[in-house]
């Protein structure tokens, strides 16, 4: 009798305390969650009519990715991120060890053939002479017909060596002025006056001259920077190019950056800079523009994503 009081008891008590929790779990779910502050501060727009779109720096002259003609070792690197460089100013080499054992075989061989040609001439001369003084004879009687024709046959068969002598100089030439080319071509250098953005390689890495591989070193001509803008292919038909733009850097609303129009890429793509922006539309094709600006003014760099306002005309809103 006493267990089923107990029994009891104990049932009672948990179904009090699942009606107390049931209540407790109302009670907190109904509260009103506080939401979270931004991030950072939504920047206001600067004009009253405008289309917006993402830009990404680069380099005025475009971001210039070096690659190699050849595949190899690296043997030196000349440069370091952010060095200044002239145009035609070496980059990195490739290991040439290889082609200068060629050029150095072929430079023997052309001074073996100098001094054969060298040795032919004075042949010649001597079987020229001996010629001559066959042809005087020749009216005596005093030498015979055959000891005339070996002389004459001599003379020939020496200008024919020289003919084969002076093409084998020819060819040898070409294959030094090839080599040497050839070795000039594994020093990368410099194609325009700019600033090393990015160095991908080490001394001893192997460098490939397939696109397959990673860019080897980013370069380009940075005094001014380029913004290049992607505007929906639905929006381009609201453009004016003489019209104000503002970039602002992500993150950061309160610096807004005046943009110069330079030029419209007059070819409408795929968008492939992608902003991760929940609204964005990834199925759909953009209009390109270029703008710049200076940046000495601000902490900003290549690569980087803009938020860009454009100032449109009133009338496209009514």
């Amino acid at each position: 009798m006493n267990f089923k009081k107990l029994r009891n008891t104990i049932i009672f008590i948990l179904a009090g305390c699942g009606i107390l929790l049931g209540i407790f779990m109302v009670y907190s779910g109904a509260q009103k969650l506080t939401p979270a502050d931004p991030l950072y501060e939504p920047q206001t727009p600067p004009f009253k009519t405008f289309v917006a779109g993402a830009g990404i720096i680069e380099a005025s002259s475009r971001n210039i990715e070096m690659g190699t003609l050849y595949s190899g070792l690296v043997e030196n690197i000349y440069i370091h991120v952010n060095d200044k460089v002239k145009k035609d100013d070496p980059l990195f080499r490739l290991d040439d060890t290889q082609l200068k054992s060629e050029l150095t075989f072929e430079l023997t061989q052309i001074d073996v053939l100098k001094a054969q040609i060298q040795k032919a001439h004075i042949d010649l001369k001597e079987a020229q002479d001996q010629l001559t003084r066959a042809k005087q004879l020749k009216h005596t009687s005093s030498l015979s017909k055959e000891a005339f024709e070996t002389r004459a046959f001599q003379v020939k068969r020496i200008e024919s060596d020289l003919v084969i002598l002076a093409k084998e100089i020819l060819q040898s030439e070409k294959k030094i002025s090839d080599l040497k080319t050839r070795i000039d071509l594994y020093t990368v250098r410099a194609p325009i006056d700019g600033t090393i953005l990015q160095v991908n390689t080490l001394k001893g890495e192997y460098a490939s001259a397939s696109s397959e591989q990673s860019v080897l070193i980013v370069m380009g001509a940075v005094d001014t920077y380029h913004v290049r803008v992607d505007i929906d292919e639905f929006d381009v038909w609201r453009l004016e190019t003489d019209k104000r733009a503002i970039g602002y850097p992500r993150g950061d609303p309160f610096t807004q950056i005046p943009l110069t129009f330079v030029r419209i890429d007059p070819y409408i793509i795929p968008k492939v800079n992608l902003t991760s922006d929940v609204s964005e539309r990834v199925d759909t094709r953009v209009l390109q523009l270029i703008y710049s600006f200076e940046p000495n003014h601000y902490p900003i760099y290549v690569g980087q994503q803009l938020d860009v306002d454009i100032e449109t005309s009133e009338k496209y809103e009514n």
